[in-house]
């Protein structure tokens, strides 16, 4: 198993990668009083037994609740709902919350984590490809107005973080390429060594280019963050393809995912940034092959919200 630790002015925490992460993590160093775990129905007939006897196996009690309708779940609807689930069940200011899930559960667990009773413990198990290269990573949370995505938000960092690579084995393409998308930007803004290695991977699944590729994404984050863990300054580069492509998720009504969303973010950017003077044509077509060799887009198709 691989230790990457992350530390920042509120917290120092590790990021551990590798198999059987969930089952071999202290949780009876935790000294909770219970656990409360955020997950969605795919993830947890796959993994919520595994971690069920993780937290059996340490004599700590817990709850599971289930969120629902993806990206819509990310509202202040729901976080009222799981707070007061848990004030149900007696939950207190020792208590560790659980997101087991993608970005869109990791989000609303840090949301609600970082604000119920002014802030408890947080651990994120991301089951997706992006949530292990991005999502789970560097404290960020959020909920959605009409108005935008992730308009309300804090950024909150978790105690640790537990990375598992041979979950990727459940998830279909489309999922894989989303992941995909955040690896390939990574490539571009920090890591050439990274994005050479894409180019000679296409679309892998081999267990050790997946770490790899995990543990340089792990890496290029925690560099960033870690220089600027509140988006003051560095860390905005890692939005990358990312203001056009929250408009397009938004336009799309969500039809287009977040992965092929920033895909045609990051092409939009690329050509203003050619245009500038700040990306060579030779570094924006290696990015547009890259993207599309990825199967993903790199035009906005129109109007498909209905």
């Amino acid at each position: 198993m691989r230790t990457i630790r992350i530390t920042t002015k509120t917290r120092t925490y590790p990021v551990l990668i590798g198999k059987g992460t969930m089952g071999d993590f202290d949780w009876k160093g935790m000294n909770t009083s219970n656990v409360v775990v955020i997950t969605e129905k795919k993830p947890q007939h796959l993994f919520g037994r595994e971690l069920e006897k993780a937290l059996k196996r340490n004599k700590i009690s817990y709850n599971f609740f289930e969120i629902t309708g993806g990206e819509k779940a990310k509202t202040l609807k729901t976080i009222e709902s799981l707070a007061n689930k848990m004030l149900a069940k007696g939950c207190d200011r020792d208590s560790l919350i659980v997101s087991l899930g993608g970005g869109v559960v990791g989000d609303v667990t840090g949301f609600l984590a970082s604000t119920y009773k002014r802030g408890v413990r947080l651990i994120h198990i991301p089951p997706t490809f992006l949530a292990m290269v991005d999502a789970s990573l560097g404290g960020k949370n959020g909920v959605n107005l009409p108005e935008g995505k992730n308009m309300l938000g804090t950024i909150y960092q978790p105690e640790a973080v537990l990375i598992d690579p041979t979950y990727i084995n459940n998830l279909p393409e489309r999922e894989m390429r989303n992941g995909y998308a955040e690896v390939i930007k990574y490539g571009m803004i920090c890591d050439e060594n990274l994005f050479a290695f894409l180019e000679k991977h296409i679309l892998t699944r081999n267990e050790k280019d997946i770490e790899h590729i995990v543990t340089a994404s792990v890496t290029v984050k925690k560099d960033i963050v870690e220089r600027d863990e509140y988006e003051e300054n560095v860390r905005k580069i890692l939005n990358y393809g990312h203001t056009i492509g929250h408009a397009i998720e938004i336009a799309s009504n969500h039809h287009i995912s977040h992965g092929e969303a920033i895909a045609i973010g990051m092409s939009m950017e690329g050509k203003m940034a050619v245009e500038r003077g700040f990306l060579s044509a030779t570094d924006y077509n290696r990015q547009h092959n890259l993207i599309t060799a990825f199967g993903l887009p790199t035009m906005y198709p129109g109007d498909i919200a209905e």
